[in-house]
């Protein structure tokens, strides 16, 4: 019996569980943003391809109000997760809707907000403090 134990522990070491991705209400920190589901999923499409075409994009997009980049990063509340795909670099991320606590709505106003994360970084995420309605 000990010996299965052990080649369980050792099996469970060489393949370690991937991260499961971040879920609704979980919150991190994001200052990049899309405010239209089909702008942040051409960026996608983008970012799978070429990473300066991302950025190249992300710029055009954030130069015609599609997207904006705040100077700060701010906490974010994830209201829904969208797909998970593998950008060119080979990482695995993640399009997320999110929303802004309330001592930050008024950033917020009415635009839903859509971004991207690194889905290795869910793990370390925290659930948000009562946070109302996102």
């Amino acid at each position: 019996m000990k010996y299965i134990l052990a080649l369980i522990a050792v099996f469970a070491l060489a393949f370690p569980v991937k991260a499961d991705g971040f879920k609704e209400g979980q919150m991190f920190g994001q200052k990049f943003f899309c405010f239209y589901e089909s702008v942040i999923m051409e960026y996608v499409e983008y970012s799978v391809e070429d990473p300066q075409k991302a950025i190249e994009f992300f710029s055009v997009s954030s130069r015609s109000g599609q997207c904006g980049v705040l100077s700060n990063v701010v906490p974010v509340i994830v209201k829904d997760v969208l797909m998970d795909y593998i950008d060119a670099e080979g990482d695995e991320m993640q399009v997320i809707e999110v929303t802004l606590p309330n001592p930050l709505k008024h950033i917020q106003g009415d635009k839903q907000l859509f971004t991207i994360a690194l889905k290795k970084l869910s793990k370390d995420a925290k659930m948000a403090p009562s946070h109302g309605n996102i």
